[in-house]
């Protein structure tokens, strides 16, 4: 259950400091918008076509 949680947790961050990082959104926003991504709430894709459309 710790690696299944650990990898989650990786998961979450990755996708949160790639949306960071190419100034999309804010650090805190990303975090939020991982958790729904990995959760199966929304798509990655999804996100980048919403964000982009400003």
């Amino acid at each position: 259950m710790r690696k299944e949680w650990l990898t989650k947790l990786r998961s979450i961050m990755t996708t949160a400091w790639a949306l960071f990082r190419r100034g999309i959104v804010t650090m805190s926003m990303s975090l939020k918008v991982a958790w729904r991504v990995v959760r199966g709430e929304i798509a990655l894709d999804k996100v980048y076509k919403q964000l982009k459309r400003g």
